[in-house]
């Protein structure tokens, strides 16, 4: 398959996906307080969609709590997507993000420090 198509369909698996995700991760709200998809990665054979997500807060346990919903979201896939192969789901925490938020964070206190000398 081609790049392009690869990509659209990565994009609509997002599309379908981050619905149900949120969903079913505000049911948990008080213990991951807000999610995010960020992104859909298949694999070459279609075997696998990686699906990378961050949270504010219990980001380790965050893949875990998701994994359990999996098998849901591959039988909505299968469904609405009528796929001859349904690509098994797993869900990734996105380091970048994370180095993202802590980059951010150390130009704050270095920005405060320069501005209360």
């Amino acid at each position: 398959m081609d790049k392009i198509k690869l990509e659209k369909f990565e994009r609509t698996l997002k599309e379908l996906m981050t619905p149900e995700i949120l969903q079913y991760s505000r049911e948990n709200s008080d213990v991951f307080w807000m999610v995010t998809v960020l992104e859909v990665k298949l694999s070459s054979d279609f075997n696998y969609a990686d699906i990378y997500v961050t949270g504010q807060q219990n980001q380790e346990k965050l893949a875990k709590f998701l994994a359990s919903f999996a098998p849901e979201l591959k039988k909505m896939i299968s469904r609405k997507l009528s796929l001859r192969k349904t690509p098994q789901i797993r869900f990734r925490i996105d380091k970048k993000e994370e180095k993202n938020i802590k980059m951010y964070n150390l130009l704050d206190e270095i920005k405060k420090e320069i501005w209360d000398e």
